[in-house]
């Protein structure tokens, strides 16, 4: 059974991932890794990046200047969407070939953790959506205290995503996490217990 976890910033996300592969011992499939692998030295993204932006966009040890690159896609929504048509298909294709290896080696339970999952449609590869929520005031303290930001900025970013609401329409499963890490634990344990359980019954 793959399931598909995401959650807003601040929600704990990272997380919940973490303590499913530590203490359940199940693979994750991490859409951020993914992301930055698509686009390191000697990649065949970043050579197609460095194609149709410049090597401009490139840093004298062969990285791409993500700094640059956010300034041109801030700049120009086209450059966006010029960006997403060369690493999406990358990204798309190592996702599911990850995905492909966990079930072909046997995992009953796999973890794909994607924070854009609904905005990039990535249904089509789980057969169950965990999403993780938590307040307002809970995800604005972690991020200001993670990211050491201030709390205006902070809302911002909380202004530009999905609401807990609308992914919490679209989940199978929800995992609130409010309250303190022992919590979010036993959450977690009741969760995965009762997925063993209907993964069994399939």
């Amino acid at each position: 059974m793959i399931i598909g976890l995401t959650g807003g910033i601040g929600s704990g996300k990272s997380t919940v991932s973490a303590i499913l592969k530590e203490e359940y011992g199940i693979p994750i499939v991490d859409a951020d890794r993914i992301s930055h692998q698509a686009t390191e030295p000697g990649s065949r993204g970043l050579e197609a990046v460095a194609q149709v932006f410049g090597p401009d966009v490139l840093l004298a040890d062969g990285r791409m200047d993500r700094e640059a690159m956010r300034r041109r896609i801030a700049g120009d929504p086209d450059n966006k969407a010029r960006l997403e048509a060369i690493l999406h298909p990358i990204i798309q294709e190592t996702v599911a070939a990850e995905l492909a290896a966990y079930t072909a080696q046997g995992h009953p339970l796999v973890v794909y953790d994607c924070p854009l999952f609904f905005q990039t449609a990535q249904e089509k590869y789980v057969d169950r959506i965990m999403v993780v929520v938590a307040g307002r005031e809970t995800r604005i303290a972690r991020i200001t205290a993670r990211d050491g930001i201030t709390r205006e900025l902070a809302e911002q970013m909380l202004a530009i995503q999905m609401t807990d609401r609308e992914m919490m329409e679209r989940a199978d499963i929800v995992i609130d996490n409010n309250g303190d890490e022992g919590d979010l634990k036993r959450c977690i344990g009741a969760v995965v217990k009762n997925l063993e359980k209907n993964r069994e019954k399939q």
